[in-house]
């Protein structure tokens, strides 16, 4: 739908804005619940969010670093290497793909 009425490019997904995304969506809700549910609902909302943008690769490059880094990775590019052998893992034909290329070219 969004596609249809050209405004996807308000949609445009990237790690920064993942990340305010992530730390306002805690923040608003550490103010109602206890910080350990706060986060844990944060994740539920961004898994959710992630899945509507229909494998966006940026979009799930940014998930799942933020992912890796919730669960204590401190290296960021090992992230980073780590997420791109994934998507290669999941689809090799993926190399291939100009947002596989803008989003894990250095």
């Amino acid at each position: 739908m969004a596609s249809s009425l050209a405004i996807v490019h308000v949609f445009a997904i990237s790690g920064m804005h993942f990340t305010l995304l992530f730390e306002g969506l805690k923040k608003c809700l550490s103010y109602v619940m206890d910080e350990v549910y706060s986060n844990w609902a944060t994740i539920i909302i961004m898994t959710i969010y992630a899945i509507c943008l229909e494998g966006n690769v940026a979009a799930w490059r940014a998930y799942l670093m933020m992912i890796l880094k919730l669960l204590g990775s401190k290296n960021d590019f090992q992230n980073f290497g780590l997420v791109g052998i994934f998507f290669l893992l999941c689809n090799p034909q993926i190399f291939y793909q100009m947002s596989f290329i803008y989003s894990f070219s250095l």
